[in-house]
């Protein structure tokens, strides 16, 4: 029978068997040990622990030195053997206790944000038809690489990110419909986007990385340094391949930099949005019936709320970007059951849904945004924006809104 995590034998037998701890109260214990063994290495740990504090072991081993030769003696010179095979396959399969954490323990120590402030933070410039490029930051520990370019015509963007630390790596915005790829081995994430004028990307986390290699290549034409942008800042190298190094954390600018972000935060604390954009347009009403299809958006208090009408009737497929200049929040409006068709990252929201007539659209916060860059499409052409209570429209997107 099995008690525990160890195996016992049984005391069930014919009357006229003689059990083996009648000979010897060693025989048994060696069975205890030899059959943990083979269950699980902490039983056998344990197993052994009660063995060698029992008192049992010093007359064990005195049977086993004396010179008698009985079938006794054999029998518990096997299964002591057996005992030793065990270990040895237990700690081959099992491994030591710490080995498997070890690497988890390694990364854990490392601090994949400090020493990257320079290139922290996503470059402003980085939007849908945008400046044509490659974007290159590290958010909040983890790296980011996008692109995008001028027009609508397509471009293949090709490059890869190296790091001397191993990566794992995730695309961002990438369509495998379209031939990206997105591929990562040992300390290297490479990329293939045919890009269209949105923004493909891919995320690589290696948080023990100090060397970051990035090169990339446009219509199989290396790229020029002005067309590779770094940091919130848009910055760009001195060469390419770019080189990136990791500099040493300075306590006192680490201190610094919290002190001004808490400062920061208790300063610009949820501020109003401009009167003119406070209150729902009144087109709304009944649902959006009888509204010009488009997108509407209004300011609650410090929230932004926008919806999509579309025609009546008529399903309409709605993609758009919202790029902040600050962390943002963003929650559903209608959309329930479609979890992927709205995405938040840092200081940009993309949305990806089909309008059915129905108001369909997303609530956005940001207690410390002053800019929002709104570029919405309807159908894969152009939508009418329309802001505040008057639904007012704006000329044309991609449109400024500021506070």
């Amino acid at each position: 029978m099995i008690v525990g995590q160890s195996w016992y034998l049984t005391n069930s037998a014919p009357s006229s068997f003689v059990p083996w701890d009648k000979h010897h109260p060693f025989v048994p214990s060696i069975f205890f040990v030899t059959a943990s063994s083979f269950y699980t290495f902490p039983a056998f740990v344990t197993s052994l622990r009660f063995l060698v504090s029992s008192p049992q072991v010093v007359s064990g081993l005195v049977m086993l030195g004396s010179r008698r030769k009985t079938k006794l003696h054999r029998f518990v010179r096997m299964l002591i053997v057996g005992s030793m095979l065990a270990v040895v396959v237990s700690l081959a399969v099992v491994g030591s206790p710490g080995a498997a954490s070890a690497a988890k323990k390694t990364a854990a120590k490392c601090d994949p944000v400090a020493g990257w402030t320079n290139v922290a933070g996503r470059p402003a410039s980085l939007t849908r038809l945008g400046p044509t490029g490659m974007y290159v930051w590290n958010e909040k520990g983890v790296w980011r690489l996008s692109v995008t370019h001028a027009d609508r015509r397509l471009q293949k963007f090709q490059g890869t990110i190296s790091f001397d630390a191993p990566v794992s790596s995730r695309p961002v915005g990438a369509e495998g419909t379209f031939g990206d790829v997105v591929q990562s081995n040992g300390s290297t994430a490479s990329f293939t986007f045919a890009n269209y004028g949105g923004v493909d990307g891919i995320a690589v986390t290696a948080p023990c990385a100090t060397v970051v290699t990035v090169t990339g290549t446009i219509d199989g034409q290396p790229l020029t340094v002005s067309q590779v942008f770094l940091g919130s800042t848009g910055a760009n190298p001195g060469a390419v391949p770019v080189v990136l190094t990791k500099s040493a954390p300075t306590p006192t600018v680490a201190a610094a930099a919290q002190s001004a972000s808490s400062t920061i935060a208790k300063e610009c604390a949820n501020p109003s949005w401009p009167t003119g954009l406070q209150g729902k347009p009144a087109v709304l009403k009944n649902n959006g019936k009888g509204a010009t299809p488009g997108m509407y958006m209004w300011a609650e208090k410090s929230a932004l709320r926008a919806v999509v009408v579309s025609e009546q009737g008529k399903t309409s497929q709605v993609d758009g970007e919202l790029t902040a200049n600050a962390e943002v929040r963003a929650t559903p409006i209608g959309l329930e059951g479609r979890k992927d068709a709205l995405k938040v990252e840092g200081n940009v929201t993309t949305f990806s849904f089909k309008s059915t007539g129905n108001l369909d659209g997303l609530e956005l916060s940001s207690p410390c945004a002053t800019q929002i860059v709104i570029e919405v499409s309807m159908n894969d052409g152009p939508i009418t924006l329309f802001l505040g209570p008057t639904a007012a429209a704006v000329p044309a997107m991609p449109y400024l809104l500021t506070r």
